[in-house]
């Protein structure tokens, strides 16, 4: 069954990257962006938008890893299986 398949495989360096909001991370440095895409669509069947929405922010988490950053800030909304996030660097 399509809806309970997941493509993207999160990095386990990655799993606890949060997503936070602006205003959290003020004294953090800004590392860049993100994107994070993933089939909103199977064919002409339209993938749970849960699943969606996880699968892009593992992606974006992925990405963040690879840019040293440990912190998320989602910069627009889901649309059409993609998002970016700004990538930030916070002590924690």
């Amino acid at each position: 069954m399509v809806t309970g398949c997941s493509w993207v495989k999160v990095a386990p360096e990655a799993r606890d990257i949060p997503l936070k909001t602006l205003a959290e991370v003020g004294q953090c440095k800004y590392l860049g962006t993100a994107t994070g895409k993933t089939k909103a669509k199977v064919t002409v069947i339209s993938r749970n938008d849960k699943k969606v929405a996880k699968e892009v922010l593992d992606l974006a988490r992925n990405e963040a890893l690879s840019m040293s950053g440990n912190t998320l800030v989602a910069k627009g909304d889901l649309v059409d299986g993609r998002q970016t996030f700004a990538v930030y660097r916070c002590l924690q």
